[in-house]
């Protein structure tokens, strides 16, 4: 990676032609939505995975 030369400001920016417009300072990045939270919480999906495992090992599912 290159070192800036000096201690200097950076160049000024120039806009890009049909480019978007400069967000303001202290203005947020536009982000996508959160995806919603699991209807289910985490207990219930680990026991039934556990009742499954211990069906499994019983021998009820042959």
């Amino acid at each position: 990676m290159r070192e800036r030369p000096s201690d200097n400001p950076c160049p000024r920016a120039y806009p890009v032609a049909h480019g978007r417009p400069p967000t303001p300072d202290g203005d947020r990045v536009p982000q996508p939505p959160r995806p919603a939270p699991a209807r289910w919480p985490g207990w219930v999906i680990a026991a039934v995975v556990l009742a499954l495992t211990v069906a499994g090992i019983a021998g009820v599912f042959r």
